[in-house]
């Protein structure tokens, strides 16, 4: 037995008569208790790597899933982000074709000859209160012609131009200056001077004239090339001294001159 051991065909011949021995074991059924009891020993490593696999599976789907679903939501924000800016430029373009209709509604109406314009920019010296109009000479625009908005609000007034745009000088500069009336019984007189953009302030009204705070103030028409009753503004706050010539009143603008995009210069007639 011991020579058969060491030889390596007795090997082998062991090796094949064991494999034998099991198979016949195997069919006559003697080894299902050890197999049944092998399996049952088995069983929750088994099920431990099943459900490991399974959960490593899951796993798997779940961060391709999450990339997928990123890559979605990312695509959809870009399409909204795309259709907020669409939407802002369409709500843009509403407001300056109502804008438009009302300056254009106050221009027919009262029969004046006009050009309409885009504020296309602001001037960048200090403490001057203009903006840049993209029309010019070429268009019938010269110094001195009135800057409007909305239905009939005087802002402002040319102040240079050439032959494709212009230099508007708002009410509210501090060099600005125009001839006002307010709307009372005594169509008061007086002159409206800008206050370095922050305001807007009339002086010269006559002392013993009654005027009050709401009371609307337009433009009188005594300067050439501006008509009359043009709206400007209300009077917010009255300044009476006694013993004065004259009293003034600070005027609120009919129109945030922040806001300006769309005006129109009114041009005088057969210019």
């Amino acid at each position: 037995m011991k020579k058969l051991l060491k030889s390596r065909w007795g090997i082998i011949v062991i090796i094949i008569a064991g494999i034998l021995i099991l198979v016949v074991l195997y069919r006559a059924n003697v080894l299902n208790p050890v197999e049944n009891s092998v399996t049952y020993i088995l069983k929750p490593v088994q099920s431990f790597f099943s459900e490991t696999a399974g959960k490593i599976k899951n796993l798997s789907n779940y961060f391709q899933n999450t990339e997928e679903l990123k890559k979605e939501n990312d695509k959809l924000k870009k399409q909204i982000d795309e259709l907020t800016i669409k939407n802002l430029g369409l709500e843009q373009k509403l407001e300056d074709s109502q804008i438009f209709s009302e300056e254009l509604e106050f221009i027919t109406s009262h029969q004046y000859d006009s050009v309409s314009g885009k504020i296309i920019g602001y001037s960048t010296a200090e403490n001057l209160q203009i903006v840049i109009l993209n029309k010019g000479q070429t268009h019938g625009i010269k110094k001195g012609y009135p800057v409007i908005v909305n239905n009939g609000i005087l802002i402002g007034k040319i102040l240079e131009t050439n032959s494709q745009i212009s230099k508007v000088l708002l009410l509210n500069d501090n060099h600005s200056e125009i001839s006002a009336i307010i709307q009372n019984e005594d169509r008061s007189p007086g002159i409206i001077e800008g206050q370095f953009g922050l305001s807007l302030i009339m002086d010269f009204i006559p002392q013993d004239q009654k005027i009050q705070k709401g009371q609307l103030v337009t433009s009188s028409g005594l300067e050439e090339n501006i008509p009359a009753d043009i709206v400007i503004g209300e009077i917010n706050e009255v300044i009476k001294i006694d013993g004065q010539l004259f009293q003034q009143a600070i005027i609120k603008p009919s129109f945030n001159y922040e806001l300006l995009n769309i005006v129109t210069v009114i041009l005088p007639i057969n210019a």
